[in-house]
């Protein structure tokens, strides 16, 4: 009998991860991925004098060094590409064959493990 292998899965949900992103982080970061140009000085627009909506009231533009905007199309995008080295951060302690995934504020870490023939292995959670 041949041994199998188990999926071995964990995703997190990263609390507040538009609210927290550095502006100086979101634009080195699209500088090392060759963001230039007319794009480039979009998303430094993009990202100051940002205003604010409290119970239908709408604030004047304030000056702001983190977050991007809720609701927007533009900032998943900006959070994935600020976070797609995130593979050099993590300890080498996982096996070569695990794999990172990011889908909007997730980070899902997905590896397979063998099992030797012959053995059981459940999981509850």
């Amino acid at each position: 009998m041949h041994g199998s292998s188990n999926l071995l899965e964990t995703i997190e949900d990263i609390k507040v991860a538009f609210d927290s992103l550095p502006h100086p982080t979101i634009l080195k970061a699209g500088r090392e991925l060759g963001v230039i140009g007319l794009l480039f000085a979009y998303i430094a627009v993009f990202l100051s004098g940002r205003t604010m909506r409290v119970d239908g009231v709408l604030s004047e533009p304030r000056p702001s060094r983190v977050g991007v905007p809720q609701r927007s199309v533009l900032s998943p995008f900006l959070f994935i590409f600020t976070l797609a080295d995130i593979d050099d951060h993590i300890p080498r302690a996982l096996p070569s064959e695990a794999r990172l995934a990011l889908y909007v504020d997730n980070i899902a870490v997905i590896a397979m493990r063998p099992v030797p023939s012959g053995r059981r292995v459940s999981m509850s959670v």
